[in-house]
């Protein structure tokens, strides 16, 4: 059955292969994509416009935002494990309804971690966990709907 309104952007589960289990990310932010084109004019024409050629499509770094637990050190071995030799991995994004069903999914495909970012820590400042980010860039996006 088909929903009559926008999913909320709150209710989402994040899964890298190589990880074992959904991720409790935060937030995710930087899914997007662009195609850029190329202006191409000739000489034996009429026309007073250029033609607009389709280029490349590029894709912006995503970053990924989560909370600091006891023992996840998964995000840091993945990034560390790529400063000699890239390991690429998908990772997916899962926008859920209100009964925790997919409702659409975002795949990031041979992704590579570019940046970690580790939790700020300030013994002035109260509550709040610590979050660590980590940006990482990717060849293509699937989007894929699972009716």
């Amino acid at each position: 059955m088909a929903l009559n309104y926008p999913l909320p952007a709150f209710y989402f589960q994040v899964k890298i292969d190589g990880i074992s289990g959904a991720l409790g990310f935060q937030k995710v932010s930087g899914l997007e994509a662009k195609t850029n084109f190329v202006s191409y004019s000739h000489g034996n024409t009429k026309q007073s416009y250029d033609y607009n050629i389709a280029g490349r499509t590029v894709y912006t770094d995503a970053t990924l935002e989560k909370g600091v637990f006891s023992g996840d050190i998964d995000l840091f071995e993945w990034w560390k494990n790529n400063l000699s030799t890239a390991v690429k991995r998908n990772v997916q994004i899962d926008l859920l309804n209100e009964d925790g069903d997919v409702e659409i999914s975002w795949k990031l495909e041979d992704a590579v971690p570019l940046q970690m970012t580790f939790a700020e820590l300030d013994s002035q400042k109260k509550g709040g966990p610590a979050i660590e980010k980590l940006v990482v860039k990717y060849n293509s996006l699937e989007i894929i709907s699972p009716s």
